[in-house]
């Protein structure tokens, strides 16, 4: 049988497992500038669309050109799991 992959369980085996869970850690802005600073370009894009639209590594990959309006600024993605 396959572990639980819920997030619950995916934290308690990091636990026990002695690995410091940062799951719930929120970064400041001096530490996201830092990021940003370093970043290669498409990283860069990716942490942007993580911070500003709430995107997660599945929604960016889901992502398409045509789902986004580079002219106003507004991108046009509902995402699968909430619609």
């Amino acid at each position: 049988m396959a572990p639980a992959a819920d997030p619950e369980s995916v934290r308690q085996a990091k636990i026990r497992a002695g690995i410091k869970d940062y799951s719930d850690r929120v970064l400041s802005g001096e530490e996201l500038d830092k990021l940003l600073d370093r970043a290669q370009p498409a990283f860069k894009a990716m942490i942007l669309l993580g911070v500003n639209c709430g995107l997660g590594p599945a929604d960016i990959g889901r992502l398409r050109w045509e789902m986004i309006d580079m002219k106003s600024g507004r991108m046009d993605f509902p995402r699968p799991k909430t619609g």
